[in-house]
């Protein structure tokens, strides 16, 4: 096991979401690596630069900047590698980088990138995704202890309920509320329960405000695509309770200790759900569900249509 305790590269997933629920694999690979090296996309590297043990940050914005990374850091002879996604191009570009041994999972023709595959159980999504990436620390540090994801950022005390709202999903219209539903979930929260709300999204997502009434817009602060992910995890860090799609906030949200209300509808809380005490799940299965794609095949939507807005008001009540 030695040689697997000296300096390990580990490239990690480009979601954000996918990105935090990596933690805890890090976390054991650090307690048995005398140096631990992060190879991420540059929109989630902010992330990684926030936990203690990671010792060294390599971010790419492109594949071709992936490419010329992976060849200069052949030179670093890294002792292990593991890859954390299950593309075959992260396998790839791992092998490339020339780590001794290479850890990830049998999918596929990428085994020839690994010299440990493990196999990937063919129902792997009824088990949740972190404990998924956490079976790759496993080869590295076969004693670790499993935690939950968690964020440390700065955050500056409230006066009153803030409500956190992240109404987008950059998967695909399967995985999102309707905007008009959170628009009406919007203006009933400010009028009921005597709230600010802050609106969380990318850039390529598009604000509600501009769709809110009148006297509820100036309680209503729209963040989308205005502020980059640390100061996004600072704020909702200060919200009393964040309503969310199955996205990447949703799990920014629970690790930097938010209470969460997910919604879901194309997916299953079983694999991607929010991790901790204090949440909660609406979801309203189908026959069909979970059929995990990015547009609804009946073009109907009704996984996500059959959510109504009392119900969501009802529990952010139940939490303030």
């Amino acid at each position: 096991m030695e040689e697997f305790q000296k300096d390990v590269l580990v490239r990690v997933p480009n979601w954000i979401g996918d990105a935090i629920l990596s933690f805890p694999s890090l976390k054991a690979i650090a307690d048995s690596a005398a140096r631990i090296s992060i190879i991420s996309h540059a929109q989630t590297a902010p992330l990684f630069k926030q936990l203690k043990w990671v010792d060294e940050l390599f971010p790419f914005e492109s594949k071709r900047e992936l490419f010329r990374l992976s060849l200069k850091l052949r030179s670093r002879k890294f002792s292990a590698g593991v890859v954390l996604p299950f593309s075959f191009s992260s396998a790839g570009f791992l092998c490339l980088a020339g780590a001794d041994k290479r850890i990830g999972y049998w999918r596929g023709l990428r085994r020839i990138f690994l010299t440990e595959a493990l196999e990937l159980p063919r129902d792997y999504r009824a088990q949740h995704l972190v404990y998924t990436y956490f079976r790759l620390s496993r080869p590295l540090s076969p004693h670790a202890h499993y935690s939950h994801p968690a964020l440390v950022v700065p955050s500056s005390p409230t006066n009153g309920h803030l409500i956190g709202i992240a109404p987008g999903s950059t998967f695909g219209p399967a995985k999102r509320w309707r905007s008009e539903k959170f628009t009406e979930l919007a203006n009933r929260l400010v009028t009921l329960c005597d709230c600010r709300i802050y609106v969380f999204g990318g850039k390529e997502e598009s604000p509600i405000r501009p769709d809110l009434d009148a006297p509820v817009k100036e309680k209503v602060q729209d963040f989308t695509g205005r502020i980059d992910i640390l100061e996004t995890a600072s704020l909702i860090a200060q919200c009393k309770v964040m309503v969310t799609n199955d996205t990447g906030l949703m799990h920014l949200a629970c690790a930097v200790g938010t209470p969460v209300i997910a919604l879901f509808g194309s997916t299953d809380p079983r694999w991607t759900g929010p991790l901790g005490q204090g949440h909660s799940v609406i979801r309203k299965p189908l026959s069909c569900s979970p059929c995990y794609r990015r547009r609804c095949p009946y073009g109907t939507y009704e996984c996500l249509e059959r959510i109504e807005v009392d119900e969501v008001l009802h529990r952010v009540q139940e939490c303030l």
